[in-house]
């Protein structure tokens, strides 16, 4: 609890007071080698820790470090050009993510083991295999004995868990270590839990059991397997941590970063493309281009929590403007500094992103970030448009962006100022008009006159309720007025002619 010290504030508040009078005698000027100085109190007790200190309470656990390294970063400013130090610090955590991304990996892979009943098909053993780790926190873990086929032929009836500190070289789980809580405690072998508390947290430990039969001989001689060191902690939340040093380094403008971050969560939740059916002739990238439809992972997807979807999203944003940038694929030019053909694959990939963009928008029903992606895309393609290219992959975008802008509502449109809004419909006539001119060209008249009288309904809703709103302000309120009416008023007439039906029963 912080305390007060009244002779301190008066002291502080008399140093003031006195300044104030030495401005009204200077005529406002205060000289400098006059100006009183001010103590400020420092509270007894109090201690700033130096970001050395805060990384050796770290420990061993990279993600807090990581964690610690883009803070210090964000802590330099936000500038165009980062300095050296502040893309030093976010080099060194990506490099802890990928350390604690591989870590996390193998333990895993380590504790990914089927457990089966039948002894039969597994193969025997002196001594009991490192126990399968089922759930960790920062000072519990509980593990399961695996599948366990002594050679000796004994029944096991109980299993004992033994942990230690993994430090030192050659460390293995003895006997004796038996000090933490829940070690060294005899638990029945059928379905079996060994849970170990009073772990320190971010300390690496090892673990081993140890099997007794029914009258209380140690099995093999000696106790079983150890496991690799592992750390204690909650399961580490790798991939949002990816998203945290994404946006990190966009603010901070270190663009290397951005894009490497943002590659590590576009391979986890986009599906890879499913290989050809038929018989393909793969020919140069410089002759065809071919726009791949990619798609998210369902299942990865509908297991994931919002908060990270959506940081996805914004990686995503982050991973194209970036690429914009470094590649200047800017709406009002398109030669971009180089060979004409090149850019527009630039751009008609970047778009590829963009549609998966559109399509978690969608999942997450976000129609201001899906109208976001339209936004983005169409600038992509602007030049195109604007020089009337006749390409299919082309085509294909705006296709989606059209399809898109029909499913948001009219209303999330006028949400914006009169410039923004006048932009919009520019987008949307252009748009149409593009896709329209070109399908003629192709002969598919009937497309083009569906997607003619879409635009033109998206423009005439924005337009006719941007009329009635400057005739009438209060029409949403009177519509709603008028809605609430008429539901009485079904509500009414529909108890009538239940009272009506009823008095013919009642009179038979």
């Amino acid at each position: 609890m912080m305390r007060y010290y009244p002779t301190t504030d008066k002291k502080v508040h008399r140093q003031a007071q006195d300044l104030k009078v030495a401005k009204r005698t200077t005529g406002g000027e205060t000289q400098p080698s006059k100006m009183p100085e001010i103590n400020v109190p420092v509270l007894p007790g109090l201690q700033v820790k130096s970001f050395q200190d805060l990384l050796s309470e770290c420990n061993k656990d990279h993600i807090s470090k990581s964690l610690l390294h883009m803070q210090k970063a964000l802590q330099l400013g936000c500038h165009a050009n980062p300095t050296d130090e502040q893309k030093t610090l976010l080099e060194e955590a990506a490099k802890q993510l990928k350390q604690a991304e591989g870590e996390e990996k193998y333990l895993f892979i380590e504790n990914t083991v089927e457990e089966t009943t039948d002894m039969a098909g597994v193969e025997k053993t002196r001594v009991p295999p490192p126990p399968i780790l089922l759930s960790r926190t920062d000072t519990k873990m509980v593990f399961r004995p695996a599948s366990f086929n002594p050679s000796s032929g004994a029944k096991v009836a109980w299993y004992r868990i033994f942990a230690r500190q993994a430090t030192g070289a050659n460390v293995k789980v003895r006997l004796n270590d038996y000090f933490l809580p829940g070690s060294g405690q005899p638990v029945p072998s059928f379905r079996c839990e060994l849970s170990v508390s009073g772990l320190t947290p971010r300390e690496r430990y090892m673990f081993a059991v140890a099997a007794f039969s029914a009258d209380g001989k140690l099995i093999g001689g000696m106790v079983g397997d150890s496991t690799k060191a592992i750390l204690a902690s909650h399961p580490m939340p790798i991939l949002m941590a990816w998203s945290y040093l994404s946006q990190t380094a966009y603010q901070v403008g270190y663009l290397h970063a951005v894009a490497e971050s943002s590659l590590v969560l576009w391979r986890h939740f986009v599906a890879q493309p499913p290989p050809p059916e038929e018989v393909v002739y793969v020919t140069s990238v410089e002759r065809d281009f071919k726009l791949t439809l990619l798609r998210l992972n369902k299942v990865i997807v509908t297991q994931t929590s919002p908060v990270l979807l959506r940081m996805f999203l914004a990686s995503i944003f982050a991973y194209v403007d970036v690429r914009v940038k470094q590649g200047q694929l800017f709406c009002d030019r398109l030669s971009d500094h180089g060979p004409l053909y090149p850019g527009q694959i630039k751009r008609l990939r970047l778009c590829e992103r963009m549609l998966v963009a559109m399509e978690l928008s969608g999942w997450l029903n976000e129609s201001s970030l899906a109208l976001q992606a339209v936004i983005q895309s169409y600038g992509l393609l602007a030049p195109l448009i604007h020089y009337k290219i006749p390409v299919v992959p082309v085509m294909q975008v705006l296709e989606r962006c059209l399809i898109v802008l029909q499913e948001i509502p009219p209303s999330q449109r006028k949400r914006r100022s009169q410039t923004i809004t006048e932009g919009l419909h520019h987008m949307i006539a252009c748009l149409t008009y593009h896709l329209a001119k070109v399908l003629r060209m192709w002969n598919q008249k009937a497309l083009a006159g569906h997607i003619n009288e879409a635009g033109r309904k998206m423009l005439s809703v924005d337009m006719d309720k941007e009329t009635e709103e400057d005739a009438f302000p209060g029409i949403d309120k009177a519509r709603r007025t008028m809605v609430q009416w008429l539901r009485r008023t079904r509500r009414t007439r529909r108890r009538e002619a239940q009272v009506r039906q009823r008095q013919p029963r009642e009179r038979r």
